[in-house]
């Protein structure tokens, strides 16, 4: 988990939500936080209440420095990452230029910095209310990366709230798959045990209560979506992969959830 914590807002919904997960993480790992305010627009008291309103105490503002530039936003950042941070985190009015398309801006933003990537993109009501709960999915594979947005998602939980769901989903028979539906079918289980066994250990690690789902389907990013809408769950943290080229692609299921959910997304890419 990053020691140093880097959150790039605007005056938005994005904004907002990004400041209420970087409360959060500062309060639960003692993250030292710079908030990079793009432009004037909200005054630093806003902000730093913003940054605490998910605690029940303020002790998580002492870990917070703000700063506000006028610079664009790309070169703010490339001259803020030289202090050495662990993560950058972005939530910003900009975020998407049509629904499931990066805008140009946050593409700028991402590729002024090498190392990991928070993007904040809020939808429906999560963290639109100061001390909002969060009933939190995490779409999981067999990977560090989903480990490691299992760990962040640990770290927002909050008294009060939910127990996140670690949530497996596997395609039932991808193309090209030379062995039989029903073979494939039940070795996608054993994998998904697999998975989930391990994310249950962490949580474990983290003395924190958490559930487990597995599904077998047509579609993967469909069963995610499904289960977010039947969940009624209010943020999806979603691990992905650096994004590539010139649209910022994620990749197919975490383009298609970001196209179509209804839920607040973080997209966390290593």
């Amino acid at each position: 988990m990053a020691q140093r914590l880097l959150v790039v807002v605007d005056h938005s919904a994005n904004g907002r939500l990004a400041l209420q997960l970087a409360g959060r993480l500062a309060e639960s790992r003692r993250t030292t936080t710079t908030v990079l305010q793009l432009a004037a627009g909200t005054s630093e008291a806003a902000i730093r209440d913003g940054f605490a309103s998910t605690s029940a105490e303020t002790g998580n503002r002492g870990y917070l420095t703000v700063r506000t530039d006028a610079c664009p936003a790309e070169i703010a950042v490339s001259q803020e990452v030289q202090n050495g941070y662990g993560m950058l985190m972005v939530g910003i009015e900009n975020s998407e230029a049509t629904r499931g398309v990066f805008h140009e801006q946050m593409l700028r933003i991402a590729t002024a910095y090498a190392g990991p990537l928070a993007l904040v993109i809020a939808r429906g009501k999560s963290g639109d209310t100061p001390r909002s709960t969060f009933r939190i999915l995490v779409p999981v594979r067999r990977n560090s990366v989903s480990r490691q947005a299992a760990e962040v998602a640990f770290a927002l939980i909050r008294p009060g709230d939910p127990p996140m769901t670690a949530f497996h989903a596997m395609s039932a028979h991808p193309p090209h798959m030379p062995i039989p539906r029903r073979e494939h079918a039940a070795l996608a289980r054993r994998v998904g045990a697999a998975v989930l066994s391990d994310i249950a250990e962490l949580a474990h690690d983290e003395a924190q209560p958490i559930r487990t789902l597995l599904r077998v389907g047509p579609l993967p990013e469909e069963a995610i979506l499904r289960q977010a809408h039947l969940g009624r769950y209010t943020l999806i943290v979603m691990a992905a992969g650096r994004p590539a080229g010139k649209t910022m692609y994620f990749g197919k299921t975490a383009t298609h959830i970001l196209e179509k959910s209804e839920h607040s997304i973080l997209f966390l890419c290593g």
